[in-house]
């Protein structure tokens, strides 16, 4: 009995940890995605238009 005792409460504290793991996963994904919002927002207000052909050429020569 106390094998299974000692199985039953490893695989709680594993559920429990996975548990946190995940809560903190998605703390952090929603703290990511409120940090990227407020870069856009800031982006935009900085009111400069965007320039016309910037960024399309490439120069290969060295």
């Amino acid at each position: 009995m106390q094998i299974s005792a000692a199985t039953s409460a490893v695989q709680s504290m594993s559920q429990v940890q996975n548990q946190a793991s995940i809560a903190m996963l998605r703390k952090s994904l929603d703290l990511t995605s409120q940090q990227g919002a407020a870069l856009v927002a800031m982006i935009d207000q900085t009111g400069v238009p965007p320039t016309p052909g910037v960024g399309q050429n490439i120069n290969l020569q060295a």
